[in-house]
């Protein structure tokens, strides 16, 4: 069990603000109180006492002072690079996964500017596949068009029951206008954004 006392926690979904205690136990947050009374950490020792056979776990507490430290909900990032597959030497879907959560990132979505890119769902399955074994929450962008070559659309359909949460070239333009008309119409039936760097070069 992890005891984190004294922290000042913001959490924008409740509303909730001001300093907190937080006891963690098996990587769940049992409970946030202002502060967690004696009594509550006995109980939840006694019953993981229970729970491992009478095994003492008196020293198993471990209490965190937050003292001056911000307690808030997991970070979101809808734009990273993790460069894999192709460019695994600047970056992998583990170290990128490791770094996020350093930082406080619970949830990333990767971008599709890779080799391969990600505008096929074998490529897109094999990266979210992997993405599940890590420690956060990792989701996928998908090539508007194959190659990002701008000059035929992906499989957007597939692509979005494959799995892809946003639709993107990232930094290659797409210069065709009816083609990117015709991908933001799909798009928008699929309820999938697209995001795109959309200047002329």
């Amino acid at each position: 069990m992890l005891l984190i006392q004294n922290a000042y926690m913001i959490d924008p979904a409740s509303g909730a603000e001001g300093r907190r205690d937080i006891l963690i136990e098996d990587d769940r947050i049992r409970c946030i109180m202002p502060r967690i009374p004696d009594e509550l950490l006995k109980a939840c020792r006694d019953e993981a006492k229970t729970g491992m056979n009478g095994k003492d776990v008196a020293d198993e507490l471990e209490i965190l002072d937050a003292e001056g430290m911000i307690c808030a909900p997991g970070l979101v990032d809808t734009h990273s690079h993790f460069r894999d597959p192709g460019f695994t030497y600047k970056e992998d879907i583990t170290t990128g996964a490791r770094a996020a959560a350093k930082g406080g990132y619970t949830t990333i979505v990767m971008m599709a500017n890779t080799n391969p890119p990600i505008d096929s769902t074998d490529v897109l399955r094999d990266v979210l596949d992997r993405g599940q074994k890590e420690n956060i929450h990792i989701y996928s962008a998908a090539n508007v068009t194959q190659g990002m070559q701008g000059r035929a659309l992906s499989d957007l359909p597939a692509l979005a029951a494959a799995g892809a949460v946003v639709f993107t070239d990232d930094g290659k333009p797409i210069m065709d206008d009816a083609l990117l008309e015709e991908a933001l119409i799909i798009a928008k039936k699929l309820g999938r954004p697209v995001s795109l760097h959309e200047e002329d070069p």
